[in-house]
């Protein structure tokens, strides 16, 4: 007898109901997908607007410890929507306006361009199109409070003229972190437990991420080869930038399926069959009315039937889902992935969070979520099983499985000409802070931000005045080009390996 027919005498007999055995069914097709997908550790739920619809917990952390649905997680990005939902707030109250200047809320507010000063709105930074640059080697394994990130400002360049283009931009979240600061009084981390966390009952949401290792969660990284696994990877935390707008809320399934509800119930909190609403039906909507287009996405991906432009409103991207629309975002840090979807007309939604940053069958797990979640509401909507899901993904499975990327330039430890003496000192950039070589075991290594003793390899000198070196740095390779002047080293340019903005990296020699 075949599985299939073997299913239907089960259900044929009585002993098990069809949507039961669908149920069960599809929960062993899940965990077959995430075995396949090599994720070390991943939490997953789906959510109605009643609450939970579905759970589940897979593997374990790098410590070894089993991941729960109270295992806590960084959620990264998924934090920005929090931000909006402060301003949010903060404009029910008329503390806040989001096409106001931010100049009007930000007494130091300025810019390289005096137009961009005086036009640019708190809708332009949420809605990621007011032509800044990335800059985001200022934030990365950097310390960057709110209030810095608008002491930089005038020191940003600008990629596009404002609101002419979307990019997506990191240090935009933190300006609007700073807001928040200034129009409640009070610091974001406060902010935040009073006005969101407390009234949705989130009690294990911290933006202390230093606990992630003391309560067992610790980033892998995969190793160049998929098939040989993960590593467990460093894990760097600074507590002074956690709270920082754009990123930094560490929470569990159990917490999140809290702010799930809240979403799915259009700001408000279910409490006790007494309805507590904390943002209006205004200001709410407008979190989700689309402001920029991402021309860089695909307007069809059969994949996840996707269809149409991909947008981003107010910390959310907005897209369509078999005709329905959908709000979606995705988290990403050195070790992690997050990602949420909700279908807000069918009043479901997804999220999974996993314990490694490079993962073929994320969306594949996330969305095999949802379909889960749906048909435990519908029985009339259309659903696909998380094993189709894996065989939609199988191609580009393969692709990373068997991808092999292209050599590392091969830069030969070559000595210097000079003395390594000259090149140590402290090095200063007026946007990415301060640089300081120095010589240990000798070695020339540099420090900036959390990237202690990172050796630098000379990598051979372009002509008398110029020499290159390499410098390791967390997951990326620096290249800083030297330059003298009469004999004496007086600056270096910085090309941040990970992000390849053209601009002015030049840090001049203190």
């Amino acid at each position: 007898m075949k599985n299939n027919e073997f299913s239907t005498a089960i259900i044929n007999s009585g002993m098990i109901t069809a949507q039961t055995f669908q149920k069960e069914n599809r929960e062993i097709q899940l965990s077959s997908l995430i075995t396949l997908s090599q994720v070390p550790g991943v939490a997953v739920a789906a959510v109605g607007s009643a609450g939970r619809l579905f759970s589940h917990s897979f593997g374990t952390t790098a410590g070894g410890e089993p991941v729960t649905s109270d295992t806590l997680h960084p959620i990264c990005s998924l934090s920005k929507a929090f931000t909006c939902a402060l301003l949010a707030i903060a404009t029910d109250r008329g503390l806040f306006d989001w096409e106001k200047p931010l100049k009007t809320f930000i007494p130091t507010f300025e810019l390289s361009d005096p137009m961009a000063t005086e036009l640019l709105t708190g809708l332009d930074f949420a809605s990621h199109r007011t032509g800044l640059a990335v800059h985001d080697p200022l934030w990365y394994a950097f310390p960057l409070s709110p209030k810095r990130a608008v002491d930089c400002l005038p020191f940003m360049q600008f990629a596009h003229p404002i609101r002419t283009a979307f990019e997506y931009n990191n240090n935009a979240y933190k300006v609007l972190a700073r807001v928040v600061e200034l129009v409640f009084a009070k610091p974001f981390s406060e902010v935040l437990q009073e006005e969101i966390l407390d009234p949705l009952g989130m009690v294990a949401t911290t933006l202390d991420s230093t606990q992630l290792p003391n309560r067992g969660m610790r980033p892998h990284e995969p190793k160049v080869n998929r098939k040989e696994g993960y590593n467990s990877m460093h894990f760097y935390s600074e507590s002074e930038h956690d709270a920082c707008g754009d990123t930094g809320i560490c929470t569990t399934i159990n917490d999140y399926v809290r702010w799930l509800q809240f979403i799915l119930n259009e700001g408000i909190i279910p409490e006790n069959n007494d309805c507590k609403r904390l943002i209006s039906t205004k200001e709410f909507s407008r979190l989700f009315i689309p402001v920029s287009i991402d021309y860089s996405y695909g307007l069809l991906e059969k994949a996840i039937e996707h269809s149409g432009p991909l947008n981003y409103a107010l910390g959310w991207w907005i897209g369509s889902y078999r005709n329905e629309p959908y709000y979606m975002h995705s988290g990403w840090n050195d070790g992690f992935i997050s990602l949420v979807k909700i279908l807000p007309e069918s009043k479901v939604a997804a999220v999974a969070f996993f314990n490694v940053d490079t993962n073929p069958f994320d969306e594949a797990i996330v969305h095999s979520v949802l379909d889960m979640g749906l048909s435990a509401v519908y029985l009339s909507k259309p659903t696909i099983s998380p094993s189709e899901w894996a065989g939609r993904f199988e191609q580009k499975a393969k692709r990373w499985t068997n991808f092999k990327p292209p050599p590392s330039p091969k830069f030969d430890r070559l000595e210097s000409p000079y003395d390594l003496n000259e090149y140590v000192g402290v090095y200063n950039h007026a946007l990415y802070g301060t640089l300081s070589i120095s010589l240990k075991d000798g070695h020339l290594v540099g420090t900036r931000g959390n990237v202690h003793d990172s050796v630098l390899v000379f990598a051979g000198s372009e002509n008398e005045s110029i020499e290159r070196f390499k410098m390791k740095r967390i997951r990326w390779i620096d290249t800083m080009t030297f330059k003298r002047t009469e004999s004496h080293v007086s600056a270096v340019s910085v090309f941040f390996g990970e992000w390849n903005e053209e601009f002015n990296n030049n840090f001049i020699r203190v």
